[in-house]
């Protein structure tokens, strides 16, 4: 992978921020993503202790909001962690900690996309966006045009967006090909006459 400083800008960090930050939610907002359907709601009773049940309701809640996963340090979500508290276990004391094992967290995510028909960005899929990259890199010259098709072509079809990183990899190689692509084009067309007569001139400057 490319050096962090190296890699395609496409989006600003507020842009960046907007796609993948942690969602600070208003209080209408807690109302809305951390409301469980009767399948929601059946999947936290299968789970077994109150911190389990807690993360899973806040992890579920925060993907319904951003499609992203986020590993949950509970100093940054103390007030979403007090709504599901109040709101689901409010018999419950002492206040839980959100802590969970990896395992758990990632047996977690595999449920939440169930219910909500979603698919992880696999290995095939990244190729078929390269794909696509390449040919909207035919299309448009700038960046965020692409990353735009592309993230467009994910959500509808339920898959978890991707790293940022990704996107920068994955549309900096689509233009480059391009590029290379265009550059050859205009080699083969141009006549050996006048290709010798610009080599004449940058040997001449």
């Amino acid at each position: 992978m490319e050096n962090q400083k190296n890699r395609l800008k496409i989006l600003t960090a507020h842009e960046i921020e907007a796609l993948y930050g942690l969602p600070k939610f208003t209080e209408e907002e807690r109302e809305h993503y951390f409301f469980l359907s009767p399948p929601e709601q059946k999947e936290v009773e299968n789970l077994r202790t109150i911190p389990s049940k807690s993360h899973f309701i806040l992890l579920l809640g925060y993907f319904k909001a951003k499609k992203v996963f986020f590993i949950l340090d509970s100093e940054k979500i103390m007030d979403d962690i007090y709504y599901v508290h109040h709101r689901y276990f409010s018999e419950i004391q002492p206040f839980p900690i959100i802590q969970v094992t990896d395992p758990t967290r990632l047996t977690q995510q595999a449920c939440i996309l169930k219910l909500l028909g979603y698919q992880n960005c696999t290995q095939e899929i990244k190729e078929k966006l390269y794909e696509n990259a390449l040919h909207f890199a035919t299309i448009f010259t700038k960046p965020i045009y692409i990353f735009k098709e592309l993230v467009s072509y994910l959500e509808s079809r339920c898959i978890v967006v991707p790293s940022y990183s990704f996107f920068q990899d994955v549309v900096g190689k689509a233009l480059t090909e391009e590029m290379n692509r265009l550059g050859m084009a205009i080699m083969r067309s141009t006549s050996v006459k006048i290709r010798s007569e610009l080599d004449n001139l940058l040997e001449t400057e």
